[in-house]
């Protein structure tokens, strides 16, 4: 008997599914409203502050409670990112070429993913690298992280 080839035909799954941000769903809840202002928890022992949100501390691992934040920061490292697959909800809020950066939030000790927009792709990572910005959301806010982005002001750079 000789073998053929399978005969195969594409299909699609489509599979809807409902999660929970749990102890951090206020930063998340936030988005929706397209805030001035960003919650951010902060050590109710050391007083550190995190964006992304954590409800304990990292370093001593207390109890964190909300604060808001204006959204301020510095970029402290960036890609350009040049390809999305083709299923990925990011084709809807974002163009190719588009900069992908870690943030770090005015006082905050961790570092937030985030779209970054305003940046001239010519310039070197280096030149990106210490532009300072601000946090915006998407016109028409999911309650996702790509919600967020990262408006750059090339014309202003940390101090550090």
């Amino acid at each position: 008997m000789s073998k053929q080839p399978l005969f195969e035909i594409p299909d699609g799954l489509s599979v809807t599914y409902s999660y929970h941000y749990g102890g951090i769903t206020p930063f998340f809840e936030s988005l929706l409203g397209r805030p001035d202002t960003f919650p951010v928890s902060r050590c109710e022992t050391c007083e550190l502050t995190f964006c992304p949100p954590r409800i304990h501390c990292q370093r001593c691992w207390g109890a964190t409670s909300w604060v808001q934040h204006s959204g301020e920061g510095t970029i402290e490292s960036l890609v350009w990112a040049y390809w999305i697959p083709l299923d990925s909800p990011a084709r809807t809020w974002t163009d190719l070429p588009y900069a992908y950066a870690a943030v770090r939030l005015d006082g905050c000790v961790n570092l937030l993913r985030v779209r970054v927009t305003g940046l001239d792709q010519t310039q070197s990572i280096e030149a990106s690298t210490g532009v300072r910005g601000r946090l915006t959301t998407v016109e028409h806010p999911t309650a996702r992280l790509g919600d967020l982005a990262f408006e750059a002001d090339p014309g202003c750079r940390s101090a550090g």
